[in-house]
């Protein structure tokens, strides 16, 4: 199939977001207008669909356990973005604005290793700095741990903890 523009592009994601087989969130920015412009983040409402749409070679794990928890964090009464820096290139991938104007960052890594360690904890550590926050939860598949970052706290717990919290 061959789309001839991002215009007809995005009328087939409205169409996907108002039958709820994805949602969208947009990247935090200072202005609506430049949330509004910025690339937004797909996320399926059911990973079910998703599973069975795939192939086995193509499964990716970390997508889909960053899938999970945005599934977990979405509320009406909350809004959710993603954070990017542009100055680092560093991401964040939920920052969530609770009702009660409090936020919270929320990384996600299938597993931290080495190659992606400095990756994952600056980009939760530039969105504690952006939002005042002393603390952020990194979820990944099994691993536990507490990083002090400067006086900034990651906490890293595994996905089948995490999603049991409250």
């Amino acid at each position: 199939m061959h789309v001839a523009s991002a215009t007809t592009i995005l009328e087939y994601f409205n169409y996907l977001e108002e039958t709820y087989l994805v949602q969208r969130i947009p990247r935090f920015a200072a202005s609506s207008k430049a949330s509004m412009s910025a690339p937004k983040k797909v996320y399926a409402c059911d990973t079910g669909l998703v599973t069975a749409i795939e192939s086995v070679d193509e499964a990716n794990f970390g997508h889909k356990l960053e899938n999970l928890v945005y599934l977990k964090l979405r509320n009406p009464d909350d809004s959710i973005f993603y954070f990017a820096n542009d100055a680092d290139g560093t991401e964040c991938d939920f920052v969530v604005e609770r009702r009660d104007g409090t936020f919270m960052a929320v990384q996600v890594c299938w597993e931290l290793s080495r190659d992606n360690e400095a990756r994952e904890i600056n980009g939760a550590v530039r969105a504690m700095e952006r939002f005042g926050l002393t603390e952020a939860v990194m979820v990944t598949r099994d691993q536990s741990d507490l990083i002090n970052h400067g006086g900034r706290m990651i906490r890293i717990v595994p996905a089948w903890k995490w999603l049991a919290e409250d």
